[in-house]
C-alpha cells in the first residue's frame, strides 16, 4: 500500500488556540480582559472561604505566568475583588 502526499504551497497556518481544550472560564475571561488599574467584584454569597480565595489566587497567579500580568486579589465580606495592577 502506497499513501501519496500532495506539496501544496501558499495554505495559512492558523492562528494558535492559547485558551486550552476547554477554553477559558468565566472569570478567567474576566481576568485576561483586565487592563492596568482595573477591578472586578466576583460576588460569592455569605462571603468568600480559603477555597474560594485559594482559587482565585490560583486563576491570577496562571494568568501571570503566561501574560506577565500582576494582579492583586482581595476578600471582601461580599466576595473577591481582583485588580490588575501591571
Amino acid at each position: 500500500m502506497t499513501t501519496e502526499f500532495k506539496i501544496e504551497k501558499g495554505v495559512p497556518i492558523p492562528a494558535p488556540n492559547l485558551k486550552g481544550k476547554r477554553g477559558p472560564t468565566p472569570k478567567g475571561a474576566m481576568v485576561a480582559s483586565l487592563e492596568v488599574g482595573d477591578s472586578f467584584l466576583f460576588p460569592i454569597e455569605g462571603g468568600p472561604t480559603r477555597t474560594d480565595a485559594s482559587r482565585m489566587h490560583a486563576l491570577t497567579q496562571s494568568y501571570s505566568r503566561k501574560f506577565g500580568y500582576t494582579y492583586v486579589v482581595r476578600k471582601l465580606e461580599d466576595g473577591m475583588r481582583v485588580w490588575r495592577t501591571a
